[in-house]
């Protein structure tokens, strides 16, 4: 390739008509050739196809907006989904607790009912105790000639 300076020696020292001569020469024989209209074109449909990828975009975005509450509500009808899910499973086991409940309750009925019948049962043996006592404390009284005060006390 021949540099600008190289260029204006040449220019500077040949004829005019040998420096046509020399610019076609270099011209058809030293630099490429170039495709003016083929550069252009091919310009041309780079901007085309930029042109139409910048309207998708646009596109894509106005429908992302527009479909901005459709996904939220998509969103929201996913969580009640799992919530009302969460709560079935929970209703499964509500009959089991209940009935967890019922047996502890029904124990300590039971319980509670057995103290009573234990109570029943002893009662009448506590009043027997009772009287063999009174019985006892009266003769002890009766033999000791003190108070019964002091026969407490003792006991």
């Amino acid at each position: 390739m021949v540099t600008r300076q190289e260029h204006g020696y040449l220019i500077y020292y040949m004829p005019n008509k040998d420096i046509e001569s020399l610019n076609s020469f270099v011209r058809n024989h030293m630099l490429e050739k170039i495709d003016v209209k083929g550069d252009i074109e091919e310009l041309h449909n780079t901007y085309h196809n930029l042109s139409a990828a910048y309207q998708a975009i646009q596109q894509a975005e106005t429908q992302l907006e527009i479909l901005k509450p459709l996904i939220e509500d998509a969103n929201k009808y996913e969580d009640l989904a799992r919530r009302i899910h969460q709560a079935q499973k929970c209703g499964k086991v509500v009959p089991l607790f209940i009935a967890g409940l019922k047996k502890t309750l029904l124990e300590e009925a039971i319980m509670t009912m057995q103290r009573r019948q234990y109570v029943k049962l002893i009662l009448p043996r506590i009043g027997g105790v009772m009287k063999a006592l009174s019985i006892l404390l009266t003769k002890e009284e009766k033999d000791h000639g003190k108070g019964s005060k002091d026969l407490y006390d003792r006991v």
